[in-house]
Formats: structure tokens, C-alpha cells, sequence
């Protein structure tokens, strides 16, 4: 377990999200996979009611688009701030080159510095902590991106993740300034067990296994089983609980928890076990699915759009997934 508190403050511009125009509902779902039953029964079963996809729109086409939206609402915006790119995707437009590039020369970010970061569902919350360690560093601001194109990689014959996965993507500024600032970062946490590697993965199209037998091989794969629940749900509990006691805090200094929306019922969980009360918890995977790396940005612009905010209320960031990667991190608002 990785431990991280700033040792100087760090601050938060935004963020912003986007998801692409294409929404598909239940019942056209369903169309795609020629079932019949009703479109409410997969809202009950994984707790989704529409999702958005890609048509033509690639992994740095999102990244860039939240970021436009980001610059577009963020007052006295200077690209000029800009001193570095993190890109946080397991879906890039290419396997080589990195997608990073993309949005660096798009948005017409010169002479700046830029890299992809593959961390799965944890993706937002690990550029995050990394994004503000090199912030430390360099009197630049840096640009963050979380951004995932889930449907391309999807097999329609799977309901378990054809019905699950939506595509979108978040963006926020890293700074060393509150003016403009949305929020501040307390501190934030990384975990990796590497046992459960395969919990969810795509098993081809890697150097492991270049080509697959199928077509099938290179869409997303998710185990089942009552087991693999509880580790992860227990996984997400302990981790909170370790990064409050990290910051001497506890739940009661916490007022909104904005957790990786896996799925629903995992959501509910997760929120009961914590005694946390669910109105308190964000919960955008009815409207947007499960965007791997980027729901948990994307939630927390949810909430920074709702105007139900604070001043000094605290935010617990819970992330996990894909890779046995666990991320969490505590925010401030400003």
C-alpha cells in the first residue's frame, strides 16, 4: 500500500466530462443482441438504464472533447499554465503510438510534455495522485485526462459486459493555486494485488497473445462468482478506511463518497458496508454505464454540477478493478 500527502498545496480545476452523443437504452440493446425480454429486466439485474457509445469517435477524441469543455468553463484559462499531459486509458486509439500525443497537439498544447497511463478502473484517482506528485515538481500546471472506449471491445453474446460498459471520458487541471479551484487534495492511495489479475481483462491483442483464436478474445472477459464479490467489495472497504486513518480522519468527517461505478449493486454495497448513506454516494452508472477509469471523474463532476457542494466538505474518492489496481484519494472543496 502506497501512501501519498502532499507536502504542499495541491489544487483542482474542475472536473469536466463528456460522453458521446450515441445513447444506447435497454430495449435497443437488447435489439443488438437479439434477446427478447425486457429492457427494465437489465436495469434491474445490473442497474443501467442507458449507456453512451461510440460511433466513429475514438479514445482521444472524448479526452479531447472533456478537456475543450473543461478550458471553455473554467474562468481566466491560460493553455499557456499547461505543462504536462496524463492521459489515463486502457483503450487508446492505437496500441503504439500512445493517444497522449493526440490530445496534446489537438487541443494546440506546444511545447509541453505528455504520456499515457494505464491503471483500468482506477485510472482517474492514479493520474490523479500522479499528476499532483509531478506538480510538485515544476511550476506548471498539469492537464489530466481519464478517458475509455468500452463498447468497441465488447462481445455481444456476453450480457454480463455487453449490457455493463458505456464510453466517456473526464478532465481536470492540476494546480498549486486555489483560485479557480473546485478542490483541494488531502492525500491519496494506491494498491495493487496482482492475485486477481484476470478479474477482468481483455485476453488477447497483447504481446502476451498478439492474435487471438477469435474474435471473442479480444473483447473484455469478467469472472463471476460470489467470492470474487466479496474481496472486491472488502478490498474497496479496508482501502477507505486506510487512507482516513492515513490523514487522521474518519467516515464522520466525510460528506460525499464518489466511488468507481462497477455496478449498482456493487455501489449499494459498498455504501452500506460503510454505513454511508446512499444519497451521500454518486451514482451516474444508470444514465452511463460503467466507464472503467473514467467514472469516478465523471462522477465527481456530477456532483460539482448538482450545486450541492460545500466549502471545506470532504470527498472520498474508491476506485478498483481490472488488474487488481485500487486507487482512493480525499479531496477538499474549496
Amino acid at each position: 500500500m502506497s501512501f501519498f500527502k502532499p507536502k504542499d498545496d495541491i489544487y483542482i480545476i474542475g472536473p469536466s466530462f463528456y460522453v458521446p452523443p450515441t445513447i444506447i437504452d435497454n430495449d435497443s440493446l437488447l435489439k443488438l443482441m437479439d434477446v427478447k425480454i425486457k429492457g427494465s429486466w437489465v436495469e434491474k439485474r445490473v442497474g443501467v438504464k442507458t449507456r453512451h457509445w461510440v460511433e466513429k469517435e475514438t479514445c482521444s477524441d472524448l479526452a479531447i472533447e472533456a478537456s475543450r469543455k473543461l478550458f471553455k468553463s473554467s474562468k481566466n484559462f491560460k493553455k499557456e499554465n499547461i505543462g504536462l499531459i496524463i492521459l489515463s486509458t486502457i483503450s487508446g486509439d492505437f496500441l503504439s503510438p500512445p493517444s497522449s500525443p493526440i490530445v496534446q497537439f489537438s487541443l494546440g498544447l506546444d511545447n509541453v510534455g505528455a504520456f499515457d497511463l494505464g491503471a483500468a478502473c482506477s485510472g482517474f484517482v492514479t493520474a490523479l495522485i500522479n499528476s499532483a506528485s509531478m506538480r510538485l515538481m515544476t511550476d506548471k500546471d498539469i492537464l489530466l485526462a481519464s478517458s475509455e472506449v468500452r463498447s468497441k471491445f465488447l462481445n455481444s453474446k456476453d450480457f454480463n459486459t455487453f449490457s455493463l460498459f458505456g464510453d466517456g471520458a473526464s478532465s481536470a487541471v492540476i494546480t498549486h493555486t486555489s483560485e479557480n479551484a473546485n478542490f483541494k487534495l488531502l492525500g491519496g492511495q494506491l494498491i495493487a494485488e496482482g492475485s486477481v489479475l484476470d478479474l477482468i481483462s481483455i485476453p488477447a491483442g497483447g504481446s502476451k497473445k498478439p492474435y487471438g483464436d477469435s474474435k471473442e478474445e479480444h473483447c473484455l472477459v469478467m469472472k463471476e462468482g460470489a467470492e470474487i464479490y466479496i474481496k472486491a467489495l472488502d478490498g474497496m472497504y479496508q482501502s477507505s478506511l486506510k487512507i482516513l486513518e492515513n490523514l487522521d480522519l474518519s467516515l464522520n468527517d466525510i460528506s460525499w463518497v464518489v466511488p468507481h461505478q462497477a455496478n449498482l449493486h456493487m455501489v449499494k454495497a459498498l455504501a452500506q458496508r460503510l454505513d454511508f448513506p446512499m444519497d451521500r454516494v454518486t451514482q451516474t452508472i444508470k444514465k452511463w454505464g460503467n466507464t472503467s477509469g473514467a467514472s469516478v471523474g465523471m462522477g465527481l463532476s456530477d456532483l460539482l454540477s448538482s450545486n450541492q457542494l460545500s466549502s471545506g466538505e470532504k470527498i472520498l474518492l474508491i476506485s478498483a478493478g481490472g488488474g487488481g489496481l485500487s486507487a482512493n484519494a480525499v479531496l477538499e472543496v474549496v
